[in-house]
């Protein structure tokens, strides 16, 4: 049996996602910042993730799809 590391990774994408259905602009902008900036492909959904709905109006949401590329 193998043992689980003690850390695990969480995409900051996936983060994002949770902080944005529970309304926290702050943070949700924060790690699809993070997200990003990784390079992460998940990122490219910005547009029809229906998670990020409740931020999709926040100027810095629109800033960074213009700065991605999907605007």
């Amino acid at each position: 049996m193998q043992k689980r590391s003690a850390q695990q990774f969480i995409s900051p994408y996936v983060l994002a996602e949770a902080f944005a259905s529970l309304k926290d602009a702050d943070h949700a902008i924060e790690y699809l910042q993070k997200s990003a900036e990784q390079k992460e492909s998940t990122v490219l959904y910005l547009e029809i993730d229906t998670l990020l709905d409740p931020v999709r109006r926040d100027p810095r949401f629109r800033a960074l799809e213009r700065r991605i590329g999907l605007e």
